[in-house]
């Protein structure tokens, strides 16, 4: 798969974490249904349901709705009480609305929560409280076992707006919480629940930090399969150029490794031995996606130079970075 640009690490970690976008399609579907993306090597449901309550707004009404949360979005100097505003108004309307629209709504939160984050790290990076969150692990922040009472007052309100705390590169702060809007995924249409759904698994269990690979070379070829078969499934979807990042990211990760956990050591060029059987796995399944059939032509060429980066290999390796 030939890429248009190499992604480095560490812009794609925070790409993940925080949600960055790339210029979208406006396609959206108009309907929300049960959706299924499988492979041969994990089979991943990603459903997504139609509201249980049937919308009786007429269309303006359905559309006051969705502009009265896109001005808020838009005021210049969105806060962290606009935007608290902005998640009381989501919960509150979104159940009335039609799956497009619900779209729409969960875009324009989504936007104003980017917007948002820088100001809002700063009250998290600031020196007391960096001290205080930095006593603390991954997991003491995740459940807000803060002992000391205005930085757990932080931490609540942030997970309310739809933020987690992360730790990355010597530093925690609030980053977006995919959880947050996979738990709409049940009034959106069925393009934008897949995505989210994918999202949440991105933003539960990230990817790498700080240049490390945090989830198995498996989950690195898996994750790959499920962003592949979100674009044929979804072609022209809102969310396509964001859904072809990560493809393209989990495709540079399954070629070339990461910079602390390379595809092949540094000292003897010799593949590493769990990736080795990973991807030995996983070709064994015969996919037959674009994807797929990448990874079954890398293998093939590392089995015939021994698995170890020869001139041969490093020469494949360039051509799909």
């Amino acid at each position: 798969m030939k890429k248009t640009f190499i992604l480095t690490m560490a812009l794609w970690t925070l790409f993940i974490i925080s949600g960055c976008s790339n210029k979208q399609s406006n396609k959206l579907e108009t309907t929300a249904s049960s959706i299924e993306i499988t492979s041969e090597v994990t089979e991943t449901s990603i459903a997504t349901e139609t509201a249980t309550e049937a919308t009786t707004l007429s269309d303006a009404q359905e559309q006051e709705i969705i502009d009265a949360l896109k001005i808020l979005g838009d005021s210049e100097n969105l806060d962290i009480i606009i935007l608290k505003n902005m998640a009381d108004y989501l919960t509150d309307n979104i159940v009335k609305v039609l799956p497009e629209n619900a779209d729409l709504m969960l875009q324009s939160y989504e936007r104003a929560q980017m917007k948002a984050l820088p100001s809002y790290q700063d009250a998290f990076l600031a020196s007391p409280v960096q001290s205080i969150l930095l006593n603390y692990s991954k997991e003491d922040l995740s459940q807000n076992l803060v002992k000391e009472e205005e930085v757990r007052k932080l931490i609540t309100e942030a997970a309310t707006l739809g933020y987690k705390m992360e730790a990355i590169e010597g530093t925690v702060a609030p980053y977006v919480d995919y959880s947050y809007f996979a738990k709409f995924a049940s009034y959106t249409t069925a393009s934008t629940g897949a995505f989210y759904t994918l999202m949440k698994e991105e933003s539960d269990h990230p990817s790498q930090k700080d240049a490390a690979l945090l989830i198995p070379w498996e989950d690195v070829l898996q994750r790959g399969i499920n962003f592949e078969a979100y674009l044929k499934e979804y072609p022209g979807a809102y969310y396509e150029n964001r859904a072809m990042m990560h493809l393209e990211g989990y495709t540079y990760i399954a070629i070339n490794g990461t910079a602390n956990v390379p595809l092949f050591n540094y000292d003897t060029n010799a593949m590493n031995d769990e990736a080795k059987a990973a991807y030995t796995a996983f070709v064994d399944k015969g996919q037959q996606t674009e994807f797929a059939k990448l990874i079954k032509s890398y293998l093939s060429l590392l089995k015939t130079n021994n698995f170890v980066k020869t001139a041969e290999v490093e020469a494949f390796i360039n051509e799909q970075n």
